[in-house]
């Protein structure tokens, strides 16, 4: 058994459909990974992803087994849904209920990104998953992001907008408000309706699955892939719409092109569509020359583990060493997961 006075670490990666969490030793060591749904305080509340948090955290304890025997000493929590700072103040009061000794970082989850991909001291971290959204950090730690709150703040992009961009195209090439496009009978077909607006009868009723919107976004890339002129002009827009976002959060935090890190993650920017990948890196290259661009090939929860790691030192600059280290004990503490499980 386990000391039991040992240093231990929670690192939290919350989502808007899907979070986790992993207990961590000092020395980088993962004793337990854990999975849930969405915790986003904008969803559910502060307090119940306060709860979600902790219910995470209770259940790597046991999973941990004796290993997890110890004090908790911090508590990383990188969320979605978290971009104002009476956001941050609410969440981080709700998980202070919880974690009393505990020191508590709270932030978007935004930054598990810069935490997991920045090699250099300034740079910027675009995520494309769900949402959208980016942060720019400088040398000195001066950093500029974005209200992540919908159209109201000027976001577009991530899997929720296009699936909406989906409908909105197919639903306009079906009754004739719109030029046709492939989209209209993907979109029936994916829903097993003879027609779109059969299917957008499926989702204003609520019958239709959870996630059909962010699932959507595979049939506009699928459809670009096959030449279709609707889809390859939103899958352009979205290209576009990253290389600005960067290049617009580098310049308020006065963060340099040469010699800085673009950071690139979420499901949709590290899914491997060749057409989309060629546009943002182009774009980067032209917009900012000198970048290092680099897709994120760890999940950002190894973000919010080195944040609970390094934290001391004020802000991201891991080695590749460290970063694989944990990613590998992310990695072994699925598969003993998985061992345990009944076949």
């Amino acid at each position: 058994m386990k000391d039991s006075k040992q240093r231990l670490f929670l690192a939290v990666d919350g989502g808007i459909l899907a979070s986790e969490a992993a207990l961590l030793t000092g020395a980088g060591d993962v004793l337990a990974r854990v999975r849930t749904g969405g915790t986003s305080p904008q969803d559910i509340g502060p307090e119940a992803a306060a709860d979600a948090v902790e219910a995470m955290y209770r259940d790597a304890v046991a999973a941990a087994g004796p290993a997890g025997t110890g004090a908790l000493s911090r508590a990383v929590v990188f969320m979605a849904g978290v971009d104002l700072p009476e956001e941050r103040r609410a969440l981080r009061t709700a998980l202070s209920a919880r974690f009393r000794e505990a020191d508590l970082i709270v932030e978007n989850d935004i930054h598990g990104v810069l935490w997991a991909g920045m090699r250099r001291p300034a740079g910027v971290a675009v995520i494309c998953g769900s949402g959208i959204n980016a942060l720019a950090r400088s040398a000195t730690g001066r950093t500029a992001g974005y209200l992540a709150l919908g159209t109201v703040s000027g976001e577009w992009g991530g899997a929720l907008s296009l699936g909406r961009e989906v409908l909105f195209a197919a639903s306009r090439a079906e009754d004739g408000r719109g030029p046709q496009t492939s989209l209209r009978y993907q979109v029936a077909a994916y829903f097993r309706r003879a027609s779109v607006r059969d299917a957008v009868a499926e989702l204003h009723t609520g019958r239709a699955p959870a996630g059909a919107l962010v699932e959507l976004a595979d049939l506009l890339f699928e459809a670009d892939a096959n030449g279709d002129a609707v889809a390859r002009a939103l899958v352009d827009r979205l290209a576009q719409e990253i290389v600005t976002m960067a290049s617009a959060a580098m310049n308020r935090a006065t963060v340099p092109p040469t010699g800085s890190d673009v950071v690139l993650a979420g499901s949709l920017l590290t899914a491997g569509h060749s057409r989309f990948d060629d546009l943002v890196d182009s774009g980067f290259a032209a917009s900012l020359p000198g970048a290092a661009v680099r897709r994120l090939q760890v999940p950002t929860i190894v973000g919010a583990a080195l944040a609970c790691l390094g934290a001391d030192r004020g802000g991201p600059l891991p080695d590749e060493k460290q970063v694989r280290h944990v990613a590998d004990a992310l990695a072994a503490a699925d598969r003993r997961t998985r061992d345990l499980e009944p076949a």
